[in-house]
């Protein structure tokens, strides 16, 4: 996990969307750290009932707001970020 050097990490549990840097390796949920495991833009079949805090495989998700910098300008928009339980 990250140290304070890296600056405090991103709350993604409560009410309201997270903006998440698509840099981003850690996060906290509910004030534990948790490890990204990747950035999806869609849910695949049977990983609906996946969300945060109801783990599938070791994982969950939570919908978070991000922008990813491609040539021209930021592209930003709703996904899901899936963390390891």
């Amino acid at each position: 996990p990250p140290g304070p050097e890296k600056g405090p990490l991103v709350e993604v549990h409560g009410p309201e969307i997270a903006h998440v840097p698509a840099t981003a390796r850690y996060v906290t949920y509910d004030g534990v750290v948790r490890e990204i495991v990747r950035f999806s833009a869609a849910l695949r079949e049977g990983e609906e009932d996946c969300q945060c805090p109801q783990c599938c495989d070791g994982y969950c998700y939570v919908i978070i707001y991000v922008e990813f910098v491609v040539p021209g300008s930021p592209l930003g928009g709703f996904y899901y970020l899936w963390l390891k339980c």
